[in-house]
């Protein structure tokens, strides 16, 4: 079915190895051909990533921030958001995810906001790798802080959780950072967001600081927007070589729906 797709550009054997990436990872066989597969190949195409790849960014990210199996279309329009957004790529995403995700998903940061902090901090960066690793130290400081951040953090009124404990909202603590570093010069800029984040998450928070709460929303908006993972695939595959791409995997695939058909009788008839 995926394979016959004419919106899809993918073979039966790339639909299959995403198919068992996904049962790998621990979809079961119900939620794939719910929706899981399909959510998967519109990635790929939305992203220009290999199936399987995509199909592993997404069941990572799924299980790092809690998402249950029929939402992998919305996890694809996420982080198809990013790519879009920033200068990111899909292979950047999934370095971001691995050195990020986990800790994020585990402080209770809402996916929309890791999406929107790696689109809002790209530019500062050379790789994904460089961002997760920036964007998790940070977490890591802010949440536990030493006795010279929590300094900071007391003097300047910086917090990334509310008096239940609970998670802040990105959109919060970027404009936090906004109202505290607009009245700084370079210098004084620097040096709290060394303070804060140390050598390796200063640019994380300088990105952070660049966004007021409202421009934190407006972009969190673009990057998490539904359904634009299959428009960005639809997009990418409006092409003579897409269209040829989506005829030979139809062809292949009515090839293989014949043979089912026949082999049983060429095979008795060969015996």
């Amino acid at each position: 079915e995926l394979a016959l797709d004419p919106k899809l550009t993918v073979n039966v054997t790339q639909a299959g190895e995403a198919i068992e990436v996904l049962a790998a990872n621990g979809l079961e066989l119900e939620d794939i051909l719910a929706g899981g597969a399909r959510g998967a190949e519109h990635l790929a195409n939305a992203t220009g990533s290999d199936f399987a790849t995509a199909a592993t960014i997404a069941t990572d990210a799924m299980q790092q921030f809690g998402f249950k199996a029929g939402e992998l279309e919305t996890v694809a329009d996420g982080i198809a958001g990013v790519l879009i957004q920033s200068k990111f790529d899909a292979n950047d995403y999934a370095l971001a995810l691995s050195n990020a995700g986990g800790i994020a998903g585990n402080l209770g940061v809402d996916f929309g906001d890791f999406n929107t902090v790696l689109a809002a901090t790209s530019s500062f960066f050379s790789s994904g790798s460089d961002a997760g690793t920036s964007f998790k130290t940070l977490l890591t400081r802010l949440a536990k802080p030493t006795d010279d951040v929590k300094a900071a953090m007391d003097e300047f009124g910086i917090s990334i959780f509310d008096s239940a404990g609970q998670m802040l909202p990105f959109a919060d603590i970027s404009g936090k950072l906004n109202d505290v570093f607009k009245d700084l010069n370079e210098s004084e800029k620097a040096e709290l967001a060394t303070r804060l984040g140390g050598t390796d998450a200063m640019r994380t928070v300088l990105g952070l600081a660049g966004l007021t709460e409202e421009q934190f929303s407006t972009l969190s908006k673009e990057v998490n927007k539904s359904g634009q993972a299959s428009l960005a695939a639809a997009t990418r595959v409006d092409s003579l070589t897409g269209a040829w791409e989506i005829f030979k995997g139809i062809i292949e695939a009515v090839q293989i729906q014949v043979g089912d058909k026949f082999l049983p009788i060429v095979r008795r008839v060969t015996e």
